[in-house]
């Protein structure tokens, strides 16, 4: 059963339900359900096949086209067809209903955060409260959401897919509530890097291979997945925010605030400027390597899931991994390129798609190798006055 302020992952109404084993509105699962069902060709709208999905006036109705192409990268099927609706009983549900068995909230609710406090240029916190949290709840199994009474398998890649949606549509940026400036306000970054790593924890043990195994990997694997799926969800929730032009270096810290890069190279605080000429070789790296092509090949939410997975499971550079946890990891991401196969022939249309899933597949080492040195984190900590916060130096750090 879903919360109250869950909303469809298709045309982002509220609702309540549950159909194909996605959080979707009674109307997207039926129009889905009719167009797969009647084989349906449908044709985008503007010709781009990425239209506005939010549900519009009846006069202009939204594109069917990439409604179908939306409710297809969530992972719907109809094999999957599984209902549950909070308005209806348990009884009622048909023809496969989810297990309504309360299931317990693997982050612990009662976390607040440790005490921050500022004074003049040192900022102290205590990183230890979260650390355990994040070590604790990582052994939980959160595999359940998801299960239903005969078993339909969801692709590990359709799961990552679905977790996606629900994690970058927790409390969205909300343009109006944006503060982009120079500046970084150190408490709301904290605050907001604690419940990202706590959210971040729910969506790995949402995934049986990760539940499954050997409870002394789960953190190194862990600590290595966070820091590189940072990069490439706060690019993607940029470029949602502001665009793909490769001139507009607005770059998204939290929910709440972004920061403008050419503001700052081009009129850096005096008080900051040796740090910045150290930070910028790397930040200049990290938007040529990464951000621009990112903005360039304009990522669906589903090879967004993809390069997700992928992080999660390239365990080479991990420590403490057994030979078992490389031989399934090693056959998850063969699965997935098999699938993304399947994706670009048969839903996007795209035969030709070897240069595109190349070049989607190439940002993984530009994010590791980013990542990799300890002296570009320290730069960066330098600059945004992280390095008087034990928070960037504790566990969670490779």
């Amino acid at each position: 059963m879903t919360g109250e302020n869950d909303t469809c992952l298709v045309c982002q109404v509220p609702t309540k339900s549950i159909h194909f084993q996605v959080n979707c509105c009674r109307a997207c699962a039926a129009f889905f359900r009719r167009s797969i069902k009647a084989k349906h060709v449908y044709h985008c709208q503007r010709g781009t096949g990425r239209c506005e999905l939010v549900l519009r006036s009846r006069s202009k109705p939204i594109c069917r086209h990439c409604r179908l192409k939306r409710c297809i990268e969530i992972g719907l099927h109809v094999e999957a067809e599984t209902e549950c609706d909070s308005t209806t009983s348990p009884t009622t549900l048909t023809p496969d209903p989810v297990d309504l068995a309360p299931v317990e909230d693997p982050i612990s609710e009662t976390f607040s955060g440790s005490p921050i406090s500022i004074n003049g240029d040192k900022v102290n916190y205590d990183p230890k409260p979260l650390l355990n949290v994040v070590k604790e709840n990582l052994l939980k199994d959160n595999t359940q959401s998801l299960q239903s009474a005969s078993g339909v398998i969801i692709t590990p890649l359709q799961r990552m897919c679905h977790e996606l949606n629900k994690f970058m549509g927790h409390n969205p940026p909300n343009p109006v509530n944006i503060t982009v400036s120079r500046d970084v306000i150190v408490d709301d970054n904290i605050r907001f890097n604690e419940e990202y790593l706590l959210r971040l924890v729910k969506l790995v043990t949402s995934f049986e291979h990760f539940v499954k195994i050997d409870n002394s990997q789960k953190f190194n694997i862990f600590r290595h997945f966070w820091a590189t799926f940072l990069c490439i969800e706060r690019i993607h929730q940029s470029m949602l925010m502001f665009g793909t032009d490769e001139k507009d270096l607005r770059y998204l810290l939290t929910n709440r605030q972004a920061i403008d890069f050419q503001l700052l190279f081009d009129d850096p605080p005096p008080k900051d400027s040796e740090n910045i000429k150290m930070f910028k070789p790397m930040m200049e790296r990290y938007i040529r390597n990464l951000i621009n092509p990112m903005k360039a090949l304009g990522l669906t939410v589903f090879e967004l899931a993809f390069i997700a997975s992928h992080l999660l499971w390239s365990l080479y550079e991990v420590n403490g991994i057994t030979s078992e946890t490389h031989k399934m990891a090693e056959k998850l991401m063969e699965r997935n390129a098999a699938e993304m196969h399947d994706y670009y022939v048969y839903e996007q249309k795209l035969p030709n798609y070897a240069a595109r899933l190349s070049a989607i597949t190439g940002l993984v080492p530009v994010i590791e190798s980013i990542l990799r040195s300890r002296k570009d984190l320290i730069i960066v900590g330098k600059f945004f006055d992280f390095r008087k916060i034990d928070f960037f130096d504790c566990e969670l750090m490779e």
